[in-house]
């Protein structure tokens, strides 16, 4: 992005748009629950049974549900890249003027009854975002465990920044599904150079977070 005049820069809309994906899964259950079995002594012998039918449930929601938007701003002037990350419950902008009020990473929930699986996929790769550029870009994103024992046996280290492409990643092999630690938090960084070619125009990406079975 260069600066053309005083006070006239190009500006770039840098904005992510997160969609969710529920997978939810019944697995049907049947549970007898033995009411009486008891022997008159006169009319005989009798018994009576209760079915139940327990429903097991997947599923996902996240906060906030729009996701995560840095909306329009521009990178300082003198300045190679900015860097636009969200922190959990918020964000920081670096080498540029986003604004930072009311946005925050992305909290995910297990909205089930059981533990499950969690994977999160984008569609863009970090090449994806500015164009043609000289200096540095990069898209990436970490999982973090909103309390312990929320997160376990994926295939990425937790808390740990990767590098985002098209492939579907599997943070959680077993995601809790427990009122005290059935959430994680989903954070993103932009780093956007100064010389892209995609300013005045709005950038997004589509992630998709799923829940299947856990293991």
């Amino acid at each position: 992005m260069k600066n053309n005049n005083d006070n006239n820069l190009n500006t770039v809309f840098a904005v992510l748009v997160i969609v969710l994906v529920v997978v939810s899964v019944l697995n049907f259950g049947i549970t007898f629950v033995k009411i009486s079995e008891y022997n008159k002594a006169v009319t005989g012998f009798a018994t009576a049974y209760v079915n139940l039918t327990i429903n097991t449930n997947l599923g996902i929601d996240i906060s906030p549900t729009y996701g995560i938007n840095w909306s329009n701003g521009s990178i300082t002037p003198g300045i190679n890249n900015a860097t636009l990350t969200t922190a959990m419950n918020g964000s920081t902008v670096l080498g540029g003027n986003w604004s930072t009020v009311g946005v925050q990473g992305i909290l995910i929930l297990n909205t089930g009854n059981q533990n499950a699986s969690l994977w999160i996929n984008g569609t863009k790769n970090y090449t994806d975002w500015f164009g043609v550029t000289g200096y540095q870009e990069n898209y990436t994103w970490n999982v973090s465990q909103y309390a312990a024992n929320s997160c376990s046996g994926g295939w990425q280290p937790l808390t740990a920044w990767t590098v985002v492409n098209h492939t579907q990643f599997k943070y959680c092999a077993q995601f809790s599904s427990l009122s005290a630690t059935n959430k994680v938090w989903l954070d993103v960084s932009l780093q956007v150079p100064s010389d892209t070619t995609q300013t005045n125009t709005r950038l997004s990406d589509t992630l998709t977070i799923t829940a299947n079975a856990a293991g």
